[in-house]
């Protein structure tokens, strides 16, 4: 016989039916998500200007490369002109129908090491949270992150290092200092040094970079 109730439960399985935020908090929503999901996932508790907001800094990072996404080009629309054309007070005006502007589509983990970098990862349990972590809600007191922190700054670091093969692990112009601070102030300076020797292109590994300054060195725990 056929399953008939297959596509009921297929809907129910992926969460659709479900608004955006009760999605998130179950870990339903997709691995890729657009840039106006990601903006709500963000701004969903917040007065509504702020949103809009959000989008166009989240449209900048995108455009320049700070966040990593895939550009889904828009429709210029179509002309539609009203008014008058005559003289005297008459005018012609133009306004596009169907017009859709780019938009981006960004998967979890570049979202993630993107919040990472910007050290402003959201508190665990919230919407924001659950699709970065692709956790449900309850499970925020038992994830240890360690393990994802620090396959997501190798993951930065190996990007770098593709673009400066010459750069040093440690030292104000090092790896660390560029791409780790918001994991130095997770963990420690000794912590992600560890991680980034670990990758570390040949010519790179057991060179020291520069002497930092006294100061400098007592938040290096």
């Amino acid at each position: 016989m056929p399953d008939t109730d297959y596509p009921d439960r297929f809907l129910n399985a992926v969460g659709n039916g479900m608004d955006l935020i009760d999605r998130a908090l179950a870990n339903k929503l997709h691995d890729y998500v657009r840039l106006e999901t990601l903006s709500v996932l963000i701004a969903h508790s917040s007065k509504h200007q702020s949103q809009g907001e959000v989008r166009k800094e989240l449209h900048h990072a995108c455009y320049v490369g700070q966040l990593k996404a895939r550009l889904i080009p828009g429709s210029p629309g179509v002309p539609l002109q009203f008014g008058s054309t005559g003289g005297g007070l008459g005018n012609t005006y133009t306004n596009l129908v169907g017009e859709r502007p780019d938009d981006y589509i960004i998967h979890r983990d570049d979202a993630r090491r993107y919040f990472q970098w910007l050290d402003a990862m959201p508190e665990p349990g919230t919407p924001l949270w659950c699709w970065l972590r692709g956790k449900r809600a309850d499970e925020a007191k038992k994830l240890r992150p360690v393990q994802q922190d620090k396959a997501d700054f190798q993951q930065i670091a190996k990007e770098r290092w593709k673009v400066s093969p010459e750069m040093l692990i440690t030292g104000p112009d090092g790896i660390v200092r560029a791409v780790g601070a918001a994991y130095v102030n997770k963990y420690t300076f000794k912590t992600v040094q560890g991680w980034a020797s670990e990758i570390a292109p040949e010519g790179v590994k057991g060179k020291r970079g520069r002497p930092r300054k006294k100061i400098s060195a007592e938040t290096e725990k």
